[in-house]
Formats: structure tokens, sequence, C-alpha cells
């Protein structure tokens, strides 16, 4: 098995909490076009069809950023462990890993607290966005023209029956 540098580690985990910031800044945007969308419906009448298609967008976003924020910290959490393992074993310095987490770029503290915070934010999202498409659904179902029945003479456009 090939042996892990501690460089390898810290560039691991620095490129984990970067996609995890990434997607946490996806799940802030997600929730003002939210905002946005329910205000618009609200304002306008649009068509069950227009809600569904904007509202099947919003929830593949939303279940798209809680999916890479889980990913990443996931991944964050197993090279975490493995350094911290690294320093117990004596190769990784203790002066190293304590300089690592030092580091403010990183933003270690309190990451896995804004992570369950914004998941429960998505969660709710994706149900209030699920509902959505329900009613949109249903709103779509009623509008929509009655097609003909089997048993009904339709004309072709060649003109044939």
């Amino acid at each position: 098995m090939e042996e892990i540098s501690a460089d390898d580690l810290e560039i691991n985990m620095t490129t984990s909490l970067h996609e995890i910031k990434q997607h946490l800044k996806m799940a802030r945007t997600l929730d003002s076009q939210l905002n946005h969308h329910l205000l618009s419906t609200t304002e306008k009448q649009l068509s069950g069809g227009e809600l569904m298609l904007y509202a099947s967008r919003l929830l593949r976003t939303a279940e798209y950023a809680k999916e890479k924020i889980l990913w990443y910290t996931q991944r964050y959490m197993l090279v975490n462990s493995i350094f911290r393992m690294t320093t117990e074993i004596g190769r990784v310095s203790e002066k190293r890993k304590e300089q690592w987490y030092e580091d403010k770029e990183h933003g270690t503290n309190q990451l896995s607290s804004k992570v369950a915070c914004e998941l429960k934010i998505l969660d709710r999202h994706i149900a209030d966005i699920e509902e959505e498409i329900n009613i949109a659904g249903k709103k779509w179902l009623q509008k929509k023209p009655k097609t003909p029945q089997p048993h009904q003479h339709i004309q072709h456009c060649n003109g044939e029956s």
C-alpha cells in the first residue's frame, strides 16, 4: 500500500473544505431563489406546467447541493481522521497538524454545525418544493384539455380516418 503524505492529506482536506463552502453558498443562493419563486408565483398567475418546470429545477438544485455537501463533508471527515491518526503514530508532527488547523483560511471551526444547519434548511426546502410540484401537478391536471376517447372518430392529417 502506498503511503499518503502529509501534503496529500492537507491538500485533500483543503479541497474538501473548499467544495463544502461552495455548495453551502449554492444552498444559500437556492434559499433566495426559492423565496423569489414563491413571491413571483403569488404575483403572477403561472400555469401548472410553468410552476412544475421551475419547481423541478429548484428541486434538482437543492438535491444536488445536499448530495455534494454530504459527500464532501464525509470525505473531509475521513481524511481528517487519517490526518489525526498519522499524527498519533508520528508520521506527521504535532506542530504541523496544529499549524494546519490554526490557519484561518480553512475555517474548520463549527464546520459540522454549519453543515448540519444548512442540511436542515435544505431538507425543509426540498419538502416545500416537492409540495409545490404536487400542487402544480394538480393545477395542470385541472386545466389540461380533455383528450379524445378511443371510441371517438379522429381525423388524421392525411384525411383518412
